[in-house]
């Protein structure tokens, strides 16, 4: 995924980068206002994983499809059938940044604290990663019309 941020000189870029990225996800970032792009891959299983009962699963599912219907953001599916591995040790986010600032990353972690890296060769390992899992993962609309497949499922 790739966002850009406006910046603000007097907080540090750090703190700024967790604190949009959370704004976005929370989905500010998925209002046809937001000036952004957007990519997320979503790996299958978390399509099929109960995480509450049918009518969460299915308001979700909406979401979802009402995201991938915005034209600035791409909601992809990461497919079984790519025996992919390479995303499962955790998510990330990589970010390019206004004004020429380089990249950064924000990565999450179950054993320590998620944290943002600027260092440019976490930052570019980590692009390499993700531009390996969107080879695999599933075009726009096959994603969507999975996605619409599997609430069926949660819904009937």
């Amino acid at each position: 995924m790739t966002v850009t941020l406006e910046s603000d000189p007097s907080i540090s870029p750090r703190i700024q980068f967790g604190t949009e990225l959370r704004k976005f996800r929370l989905s500010a970032g998925f209002s046809q206002r937001k000036l952004c792009d957007a990519i997320h891959i979503l790996d299958e299983s978390v399509l099929h994983r109960p995480i509450a009962g049918s009518e969460v699963m299915k308001g979700q599912f909406e979401h979802l499809l009402h995201i991938g219907e915005n034209p600035r953001i791409s909601l992809q599916v990461l497919p079984y059938s790519a025996c992919s591995v390479v995303g499962l040790m955790g998510g990330f986010v990589v970010a390019d940044m206004p004004k020429g600032a380089p990249p950064a990353a924000y990565i999450e972690s179950q054993s320590t604290e998620d944290r943002v890296s600027e260092r440019s060769d976490e930052v570019k390992g980590l692009a390499l990663r993700y531009d390996v899992i969107r080879v695999d993962a599933l075009p726009r609309s096959e994603s969507l019309s999975m996605i619409k497949k599997t609430m069926r499922r949660w819904t009937t």
